[in-house]
């Protein structure tokens, strides 16, 4: 079966509740899209991290997994490596 990219709307980003990610297929996340987009490119698997609570996340960033890895120290409070924002 065929990744579809094809779910995301406009209408997902709420500048006042935040990014919504509840409720919502897999095609539509935008956490799954760019998941699955930054894989592709990079050919690295990331984790994704995310402020926020239910429905509505703050913001979420992604991170390459081996960064997480190789930092044991820092890896459960998840600030001691770079990561992609939005």
């Amino acid at each position: 079966m065929a990744t579809r990219f094809d779910g995301f709307r406009t209408e997902f980003l709420d500048f006042q509740k935040g990014i919504r990610v509840g409720h919502l297929e897999p095609h539509q996340r935008i956490t799954q899209i760019l998941k699955l987009s930054l894989q592709a490119l990079y050919r690295e698997d990331f984790v994704i991290d995310r402020w926020g609570r239910g429905v509505y996340w703050q913001w979420i960033c992604f991170l390459p997994r081996a960064n997480r890895t190789a930092k044991p120290l820092s890896a459960d409070v998840n600030f001691g490596c770079p990561k992609f924002f939005i």
